[in-house]
């Protein structure tokens, strides 16, 4: 499982119709309910990056992942057709990664060069090809189709799986949220 609260939460809402940022108390008290007693003793583990470990050591037979980091892992598995990697349903989390430069920092111009840099399309196609996530430059998706870079299906979502995709956000939960989380790990003893 990641080692996330929120997408561990969100797994069970998801599944069940309901907003995975709840703060209704008999939704948290139902999945802490189902993540603590009826998940845990199933979980071997909680690992976000399973693609340096748990994928390519073979070490567990049904695995939750960040699409990149599970594509890269069935790069680097000695069979990779042992995996299949399917888009979490009926819904699933929206994730987006962004190049920030904080107020004040004392070398702004240099961050400022390392972004414009990265936005290069070349070094754009050797980011989607090595993280295996979409980089979100226009015609990125073409490129990486034209110079034959594999499981493109794990970088690139089509207007129907986007849609199945939910923004998280910070709740009066949250505290809960954590506890629960921590709650299923010390049930797991993973």
């Amino acid at each position: 499982m990641l080692d996330d609260p929120a997408p561990l939460l969100g797994i069970y809402f998801w599944a069940n119709g309901i907003d995975w940022t709840t703060t209704d108390p008999d939704d948290l008290d139902a999945v802490e309910k189902f993540l603590v007693k009826d998940l845990a003793p199933h979980v071997s583990a909680f690992d976000s990056y399973p693609g340096g470990s748990s994928i390519p050591q073979a070490s567990h037979a049904l695995l939750q992942s960040y699409n990149g980091d599970a594509r890269l892992g069935i790069f680097e598995s000695d069979d990779p057709d042992r995996w299949q990697w399917v888009l979490g349903s009926p819904a699933t989390e929206l994730w987006m990664d962004n190049w920030a430069i904080a107020a004040g920092a004392p070398h702004p111009e240099a961050a400022h060069a390392f972004i414009d840099f990265v936005l290069q399309p070349d070094v754009q196609l050797a980011q989607v090809d090595y993280i295996g996530y979409d980089t979100g430059i226009s015609g990125i998706r073409e490129e990486a189709e034209a110079a034959g870079l594999e499981r493109l299906d794990m970088v690139f979502f089509d207007e129907n799986q986007v849609e199945t995709m939910h923004e998280g956000k910070l709740t009066d939960a949250q505290d809960r949220v954590v506890s629960i989380w921590n709650s299923m790990k010390a049930a797991a003893g993973a």
